[in-house]
């Protein structure tokens, strides 16, 4: 039987007893009944869970004398009792979570937490609920349990799971350079500053700027730095100019997601080559012809226009 349930004790004695029976446990008696047509019994509730080893005791009357039955186990089991836990379901890595175990109010003894495998702790049930304050170290989802220890009234029981689902910190990622503007050739320095504490690396983008507003499709993978002391360093030079949005995206790491800086718009500046006309005067007559040679950087291309003042008098590629 169950504690709290009603067990109907019943002594059958020689026919044509009288008198009453006793039933005991032990040397306790239970209580006494008056025997009816061969049969004494008595409705009895145990207050206590386990074995328990049960005897009827004859009183006697004129004719007969008392006498004792051989004893009788019954099992009384413990109550059982649910469960169940709540806390937030969601939180950030750092953040302190109050998790707690409810039980049927009369419980007693200790509930102890589990991630997994892993003991968080254990409290004290008060009023038929236990509650322990825990601060994860690790995000991701954690499936609790709560064990209850059980006392003389109620058997050890253990919750369903229940799933926490602890975030990582969320990072700011700002971009910054040595200036807005470089010329062809030379090298720029993006800085990315992050959370102090984060690490892991931080890989750098490139979109070109076709006009106001619009953008080529793809992005090109500039190369990546990893993160010191919450900074990425990172020295690039373009091999073609123009405008460039530069994006900086971080890796996360165990503490830290993922996340993406706002564009920084990079102008490379075309290279200035000096023009050298040779000869730089000359008098020559009407009619005859004359060459003119002009010297630009070497590694310049395309065409060079000759003016005599504002009208154009030809056009040559340039060559060696």
């Amino acid at each position: 039987i169950t504690l709290g349930d009603e067990l109907t004790l019943t002594a059958q004695v020689t026919a044509g007893a009288t008198g009453e029976v006793e039933f005991r446990v032990g040397t306790t008696v239970l209580g006494t009944a008056a025997i009816t047509a061969g049969l004494a019994t008595l409705p009895f509730t145990f207050n206590s869970a386990g074995n328990h080893s049960i005897t009827a005791h004859y009183l006697g009357n004129a004719r007969f004398a008392p006498s004792d039955s051989l004893a009788q186990d019954v099992l009384v089991n413990k109550l059982v009792t649910g469960v169940v836990i709540s806390s937030d379901e969601v939180i950030d890595l750092g953040e302190e979570l109050t998790l707690t175990a409810t039980l049927d109010a009369a419980a007693t003894g200790t509930v102890e937490f589990f991630d997994g495998a892993d003991s968080l702790g254990t409290a004290t049930i008060s009023n038929g609920t236990a509650s322990l304050d825990w601060e994860f170290a690790t995000a991701g989802a954690h499936t609790i349990t709560a064990v209850y220890s059980g006392d003389a009234t109620f058997t050890l029981a253990t919750s369903a799971g229940w799933l926490v689902t602890v975030n990582k910190l969320v990072s700011a990622v700002e971009i910054d350079s040595d200036s807005a503007a470089v010329d062809l050739g030379d090298e720029l320095v993006f800085v990315v500053t992050l959370d102090a504490a984060a690490t892991g690396t931080v890989e750098f983008f490139a979109e070109t700027v076709a006009g106001p507003g619009a953008r080529a499709a793809g992005a090109e993978s500039l190369g990546t730095a990893p993160v010191n002391a919450g900074t990425a360093e990172f020295g690039f030079t373009f091999t073609t100019a123009g405008v460039r949005s530069i994006t900086a995206v971080y890796s996360g790491d165990d503490t830290y997601a993922a996340a993406t800086s706002a564009a920084r718009d990079i102008t490379v500046n075309k290279l200035v080559t000096v023009i050298a006309l040779t000869p730089t005067s000359l008098t020559v007559e009407t009619g005859n012809e004359i060459g003119f040679v002009v010297d630009v950087n070497a590694a310049a291309t395309g065409d060079v226009e000759f003016f005599d003042g504002t009208t154009s008098i030809g056009v040559v590629p340039v060559v060696d």
